[in-house]
C-alpha cells in the first residue's frame, strides 16, 4: 500500500526534523562531522574538496568553536560522497540543512527495515514495532541526526537485502543498479569493502541460474573495482589502499582483536550492550 509507506516514512522523517534543531544547537560538531561539512562548504564555494584552506582560514569554528587546526598540513578528501549527497541541503540551510538529509536517509533507511520484516512476518503490528525499535533506538536513532556515512550504508545494505530476498525475477537493470550500489559503498568509505563484496556475492547467488545475470554481475563489479584503484592511485595517492592494510594489520593481532571486541559490547561508557542491548 503506497499511502501505508508513505505515512510511515513521513512520520519518521518528521519526527527526527523536529529533533535535528536541537540536537544542533545542544552539540557541536562530533569527530569527522566537521571535515564532511568543511569539505562540503569546500564543494559549493570553491568547487574543490581540498580543505587545506578552509582549515588555514579556521572554518571549522563555525561548526565547533573550540577546534582550532592551525598546524594543519596537507589536504583531505575522505569521504567525499557523503559530502557531495549533503550539498542540496547544505545550500538551504548550512550544517542544519545537511543534517536533514541524514534525516532523510534515516526516514527511507526505517521504511525498508518495516517491508523486509512484513515480507517474513506477514505481520503488520510486528513490522510496525521492529521499525520503531529500530528507528528510534541506538545506533540507527542517533546517526540519523548526525552526518556520518554510516546511514548512507546502512541504507543502501536494507534496500539491496530487500529487492534480492523480495524479487523473484530480477531484470538487467534492476541487477546493475543493485550491483552499482555495491560499487558505490566502497567510494562512500573503504571500511565498507567487506559489505560491498558480501552484497556482490548474495546477488550472484541469487542469480546463480541465469549465467547472463551472472557475468553482468562480474564484468560491472571488476569495472567498477578498477575505478576505484585508479581513483585510489591518482587522487588520493593510495590513501585508501594504506588505511585498509592499516585496518587488516591491526585486526590480525589478537590481543588488540579481544580486547576491542569484549570493549565495544561491555564498555561502561559506549559500550553497545548498554545502549543497544537488543
Amino acid at each position: 500500500n503506497k499511502n501505508l509507506k508513505w505515512s510511515l516514512f513521513l512520520s519518521i522523517f518528521t519526527v527526527y526534523l523536529l529533533i535535528t534543531p536541537w540536537v544542533n544547537a545542544c552539540f557541536y560538531t562530533d569527530g569527522d562531522e566537521t571535515v564532511y561539512l568543511l569539505q562540503t562548504q569546500s564543494i559549493i564555494k570553491e568547487q574543490d574538496t581540498n580543505i587545506t584552506d578552509n582549515i588555514a582560514r579556521d572554518d571549522c569554528i563555525l561548526y565547533h568553536p573550540e577546534v582550532k587546526w592551525t598546524g594543519w598540513k596537507g589536504t583531505y578528501t575522505s569521504t567525499i560522497l557523503s559530502s557531495f549527497l549533503m550539498v542540496p541541503g547544505y545550500l538551504i540551510s548550512g550544517r542544519l540543512g545537511a543534517s536533514m538529509t541524514m534525516n532523510l536517509f534515516g526516514g527511507l533507511l526505517a521504511l525498508n527495515i518495516f517491508l523486509i520484516v512484513y515480507f517474513l512476518t506477514k505481520s503488520v503490528m510486528s513490522s510496525f514495532i521492529c521499525m520503531l525499535v529500530c528507528a528510534f533506538g541506538s545506533p540507527l536513532g542517533i546517526y540519523s541526526l548526525i552526518l556520518y556515512p554510516e546511514i548512507i550504508a546502512a541504507l543502501i545494505v536494507a534496500f539491496a537485502i530487500r529487492k534480492i530476498i523480495i524479487t523473484e525475477k530480477s531484470t538487467f537493470a534492476e541487477v546493475f543498479f543493485l550491483i552499482f550500489l555495491s560499487i558505490f559503498l566502497i567510494f562512500l568509505k573503504e571500511r565498507y569493502t567487506f559489505l560491498s563484496v558480501v552484497l556482490a556475492l548474495t546477488l550472484i547467488f541469487k542469480m546463480r541460474k541465469n549465467y547472463k545475470l551472472i557475468i553482468l554481475i562480474l564484468v560491472i563489479s571488476i569495472i567498477g573495482y578498477v575505478i576505484f584503484s585508479w581513483y585510489d592511485k591518482y587522487v588520493w595517492y593510495q590513501g585508501i589502499s594504506y588505511r585498509m592494510i592499516y585496518y587488516v594489520k591491526q585486526f590480525s593481532q589478537h590481543k588488540p582483536l579481544m580486547n576491542a571486541i569484549i570493549g565495544l559490547f561491555l564498555d561502561q561508557e559506549s559500550g553497545l550492550f548498554l545502549y543497544a542491548p537488543i
